[in-house]
C-alpha cells in the first residue's frame, strides 16, 4: 500500500508537467486547428534561456555572440518566461497566420520543413550538427521544398490544417537544431528552485522539488480557469475555440486571439521545462519524450478539451508510474504510444472530448 501511494505521488508531479504541455497542445489545436509539434522544444530553449541568465553564458550563434549578464535563478526564469511569451508570439505571427491566409506559402512550408528533415538526418548520420550540416540541408530543400510547395494544396481546411501540421514539425527539429549550435550537445545541470530533506506523509516521502511542480502547476491551472470564465480576452478566446468563424462573424479579432493563444501556450511550455530542468539533465532532447507524453495526454483527455487536457496528464502520470514500479521501469517510454493506439481506437475523441456524431441524409 505504501508503495501505491509513492508511486501515485510521484505520479501526479510528472502528470502536472504533461498536463501544462497538454494545455498547451489543447489551446493552441482550439484557437488555430493546428497541432503544435513544437510545444514541447519551446520549453526546451525557454529552460536554456533561464540557464544562461543564472550562469552569466554568452550567446554565440553563427559567430554573433550576446553577453548575457548573471543573474539569480528567480531573474533567469523571468527573462525565460517573457522569452517563451515573444517566442510563441512570433511563431505565430510570422509562421501560422500567413500559412492560414495564403495558400502560396506552400513553397516555403516545403522549404522549411525539407530543411529540417534532411538537417536531423544530417546531424544522426554525421553524429555533427554544424553550420556547415545546415548549409548542406538547407542547399538540398531549397530547390526540392520550392519545386514541391509551389503544386498547391488548395484552401481547404485540412489543406490548411496539413500545412500548419508540417510548418510546427520543422520548427520543432529547427528548434532542436539551433539550441545544439548555441548550448551544444553536452548534458548541463539546473538550479533546483526548492533544495532540502524530502518531506514525509503518511511515510510517504515527497521530494521539494516534485512538491514544487504539483503546487506551480495547481496554481497555474486555477488561474487559467479564472482567466478563461472572467475575463474578456478568456472568454474571447474560449468563442474563437468554439467556432472560428463565428466568433470573428461577432466581431472577435480572431487573429490576436490565436496570437495570444500561442504566447499562452508558449509560456506554459515554458514554466513545464523551468520545473523538469532540475529533475533532468539539460540538454536540446531532453522535452522531446515529454512533449510525446503530453501529447497522450491530449489525445486521452481529448484534443478538444481544456479540463481533459489536465486529467489526461494527471492520469497518465499516476499510470505511467504504476506500469514502471509493478511491471518494468523500460515500459513507461512504450505506455505513452500504447495509450495513444488504445484511446484513438477505442474513443478517438477521448474521455472528455466532444462526440461528433454524423448522419447520412437523402
Amino acid at each position: 500500500m505504501r508503495d501505491l501511494a509513492q508511486y501515485g505521488v510521484s505520479g501526479l508531479a510528472s502528470g502536472s508537467v504533461y498536463a501544462l504541455i497538454a494545455l498547451g497542445i489543447v489551446l493552441i489545436y482550439k484557437t488555430s486547428d493546428s497541432l503544435n509539434f513544437a510545444q514541447a522544444e519551446m520549453g526546451m530553449v525557454s529552460a536554456f534561456v533561464a540557464f544562461s541568465v543564472v550562469n552569466g553564458i554568452p550567446l554565440t550563434f553563427l559567430g554573433i555572440g550576446l553577453v548575457v549578464p548573471q543573474g539569480n535563478l528567480a531573474i533567469g526564469v523571468v527573462v525565460a518566461l517573457l522569452f517563451s511569451v515573444l517566442f510563441g508570439l512570433a511563431a505565430e505571427r510570422f509562421l501560422i497566420r500567413p500559412l492560414r491566409e495564403q495558400s502560396g506559402i506552400n513553397a516555403v512550408v516545403g522549404v522549411v520543413g525539407l530543411f529540417a528533415i534532411f538537417y536531423a538526418i544530417a546531424g544522426a548520420v554525421t553524429h555533427v550538427f554544424s553550420i556547415q550540416t545546415a548549409i548542406a540541408a538547407a542547399l538540398v530543400a531549397i530547390p526540392t521544398g520550392w519545386l514541391v510547395g509551389k503544386r498547391r494544396l488548395g484552401a481547404s481546411r485540412h489543406s490548411i490544417a496539413a500545412r500548419l501540421m508540417t510548418v510546427t514539425l520543422g520548427l520543432d527539429l529547427i528548434v532542436i537544431g539551433v539550441a545544439g549550435l548555441v548550448w551544444g550537445y553536452d548534458t548541463k545541470s539546473f538550479p533546483e528552485i526548492l533544495s532540502g530533506p524530502p518531506v514525509t506523509l503518511a511515510s510517504v516521502a515527497i521530494g521539494l522539488q516534485n512538491v514544487t511542480i504539483a503546487f506551480t502547476s495547481l496554481l497555474l491551472m486555477l488561474t487559467l480557469f479564472l482567466f478563461f470564465r472572467f475575463t474578456k480576452t478568456g472568454l474571447a478566446m474560449r468563442a474563437t475555440a468554439s467556432n472560428r468563424v463565428a466568433a470573428g462573424l461577432m466581431g472577435i479579432n480572431v487573429g490576436s486571439v490565436s496570437m495570444i493563444s500561442w504566447g499562452l501556450g508558449s509560456f506554459l511550455a515554458a514554466v513545464g521545462g523551468i520545473l523538469t530542468a532540475p529533475v533532468q539533465l539539460l540538454d536540446p532532447y531532453f522535452m522531446t519524450l515529454i512533449g510525446i507524453k503530453a501529447f497522450a495526454a491530449a489525445v486521452l483527455g481529448g484534443l478538444t478539451s481544456l479540463p481533459g487536457a489536465v486529467a489526461g496528464g494527471l492520469l497518465l502520470g499516476i499510470a505511467e508510474n504504476l506500469v514502471g514500479g509493478y511491471l518494468a521501469n523500460e515500459l513507461k517510454v512504450v505506455f505513452p504510444f500504447v495509450l495513444i493506439v488504445a484511446t484513438l481506437t477505442l474513443r478517438p475523441d477521448g474521455l472528455f472530448g466532444a462526440i461528433h456524431r454524423w448522419k447520412l441524409q437523402q
